[in-house]
């Protein structure tokens, strides 16, 4: 594309929050006095954050998440058992989205990472040849892009491992029957996924992914320019991240953290 201020194909550009834009080859000439005389070229180009987006998603879901379980303690404590399952399915299919964005938004970052570090050929064909899951991929990838302390490395891949089991619970449900656990909160026994998929693991979820995604891109490693430049110029977006979270949930605590979803379903 080129000629940016022309109308031939559209109008002009809109950029939303979250895309980035670039223009290159972009020309100008200018009389004796400064005056702008012609303005040639100007590719525009546009890059969107999409792990942003997604983790955005996983908030709204976890709000939704979070009312479907009060309001189901609400009915179930007064004995309206059907109201109790209208918000228990909503807190399932709620929590179940919040998980599996949370997931998506950390897999998108490992897409964006790749970009800027190019793992080689030979290195993808020796993981595909070792079957190593999706999980385990993306934290070599985001070992060898960011600086992560010695400590964090272990917490970082267990809560990656169980992060993208349990989206694998959402979008690959088992075909035999289970016995019914216990829901404590409601004293109620119910398919072992109305507990797995509750508000509170929703919340351990996104909240690992939050501080994953936020914590690392604050420290991309020298060697990779264009990784540290992207990263600086999306600050903004990781502020706005924060700010949302701690406005609803308290401080966030941008260290790894020692637990992420609750297994014990």
């Amino acid at each position: 594309m080129s000629d940016f201020g022309s109308s031939r194909q559209f109008r002009g550009i809109h950029i939303c929050e979250g895309v980035s834009l670039r223009i290159s080859e972009i020309s100008f000439t200018f009389d004796g006095a400064g005056n702008l005389l012609e303005q040639s070229g100007g590719d525009p180009s546009t890059l969107p954050e999409i792990w942003f987006y997604w983790l955005q998603i996983a908030m709204e879901h976890l709000a939704e998440s979070n009312k479907a379980h009060e309001e189901a303690v609400k009915a179930f404590d007064g004995d309206k058992t059907d109201d109790g399952s209208k918000w228990l399915i909503r807190e399932l299919t709620s929590g179940m989205q919040c998980i599996s964005a949370a997931a998506i938004a950390i897999d998108s970052l490992d897409s964006l990472t790749r970009g800027h570090i190019k793992i080689p050929k030979e290195l993808r064909e020796t993981w595909r040849k070792n079957r190593l899951s999706q999980a385990k991929q993306i934290f070599e990838v985001l070992r060898r892009a960011f600086l992560i302390e010695k400590k964090n490395l272990r917490t970082l891949r267990g809560g990656l491992i169980q992060l993208f089991k349990w989206r694998g619970w959402s979008v690959h449900p088992p075909a035999d029957f289970s016995a019914p656990v216990l829901y404590d909160e409601l004293n109620i026994g119910v398919d072992w996924r109305f507990v797995a998929f509750r508000a509170e693991n929703a919340g351990r979820s996104l909240n690992f992914a939050l501080t994953c995604i936020v914590g690392l891109l604050q420290k991309p490693k020298p060697k990779y320019a264009t990784l540290v430049e992207h990263c600086d110029r999306i600050w903004p977006l990781l502020e706005r991240l924060v700010r949302d979270w701690e406005s609803r949930h308290g401080d966030l605590n941008i260290l790894l953290p020692r637990a992420t979803i609750n297994d014990q379903v």
